[in-house]
């Protein structure tokens, strides 16, 4: 399992979150102040490691890992709802996404181009080395 991590603020009205889950919503939070029409819906990438986010937002999970190619792994993306995000919601978010990444018999399946974006993200599933195996005979 990686060493991701865990340095925690001091405890606020809503509890201990650690550095990483305050900037996914510092990040979610700042793009929906900056453009509150065009931010909803799209795509924001963070490290797993820190929680760091490009300033770039994406039009589907597939783009994003494209994007991020080979370091893939090591990055999360999480869609930017309208109403913007908790810290609760984006340390779940967060703590996933470190399982998925930690998971060497996940992979993620890249989606077609063609693929539109409001459904690019039920193609983009998770397979494990069974299925891999199945398709190979």
């Amino acid at each position: 399992m990686s060493n991701w991590n865990r340095s925690s603020a001091d405890p606020g009205p809503l509890g201990v979150f650690d550095d990483a889950t305050r900037r996914i919503v510092d990040a979610v939070t700042e793009h929906l102040t900056h453009d509150p029409l065009g931010a909803p819906h799209r795509w924001l990438a963070f490290r797993l490691s820190d929680g760091v986010c490009d300033k770039t937002l994406y039009d589907s999970r597939s783009d994003v890992i494209r994007v991020k190619g080979m370091f893939a792994k090591h990055w999360g993306a999480l869609q930017i709802l309208p109403m913007g995000m908790r810290l609760q919601e984006a340390a779940a978010y967060l703590k996933v996404s470190r399982q998925v990444a930690d998971n060497p018999r996940l992979r993620w399946k890249l989606t077609a181009d063609d693929i539109p974006a409001e459904i690019a993200e039920h193609a983009l599933i998770m397979q494990n080395m069974e299925d891999i195996r199945r398709r190979l005979r």
